[in-house]
């Protein structure tokens, strides 16, 4: 086969790529997409993106005797008074909450396929006014010996709030 044909079958492909890409939005792997920001949790090798108008809150553990959880991660709106919260919790204990859930839906997260486990109006959980809503769900992952809990609240009786979030969320090993 002729190489400059080779060649520019090569550049017309390259540039079809780079079309399609430049049209969809998509970004690569290390790129958090526009309007994000991203939280990379180097420890535990997992990253998602968040809006970039919610706020991080510092990272925390909880190791006692009941608990035996080495990272806790919460982002969340930051002007809302009743805001949304999303969530990933190591967790070397399973948590048994999910057989309360009143409701599944199979998801794939990191190319992982996983159950969430929806609560649509929470677990003795009041309603009031500075806290209306108390739907959240939870996608357990069990990964290198600790279960990953991603998790959300508030306006989370279904994953469409979060959508984005979970479609982010990857595993960097």
């Amino acid at each position: 086969m002729n190489p400059k044909l080779v060649g520019g079958i090569v550049v017309l492909l390259l540039a079809v790529f780079a079309a399609g890409w430049l049209i969809t939005g998509q970004q690569g792997p290390g790129v958090p997409a526009a309007g994000t920001v991203r939280y990379t949790n180097t420890d535990f090798t997992y990253v998602f993106d968040y809006p970039d108008s919610w706020v991080a809150e510092p990272e925390t553990s909880i190791i006692n005797e009941a608990d035996q959880i080495p990272s806790i991660i919460t982002v969340h709106e930051a002007t809302s008074t009743s805001p949304h919260r999303f969530g990933v919790t190591v967790n070397r204990n399973e948590r048994t909450i999910k057989r309360s859930a009143t409701t599944t839906v199979e998801v794939t997260l990191d190319k992982v396929k996983a159950t969430a486990y929806i609560f649509p109006d929470g677990l003795q959980c009041t309603p009031s006014e500075a806290d209306p809503d108390c739907s959240f769900f939870l996608i357990p992952i069990f990964r290198d010996g600790v279960w990953y809990e991603i998790t959300a609240a508030n306006d989370a009786k279904t994953l469409d709030a979060y959508r984005d979030i979970l479609e982010s969320f990857r595993f960097t090993q």
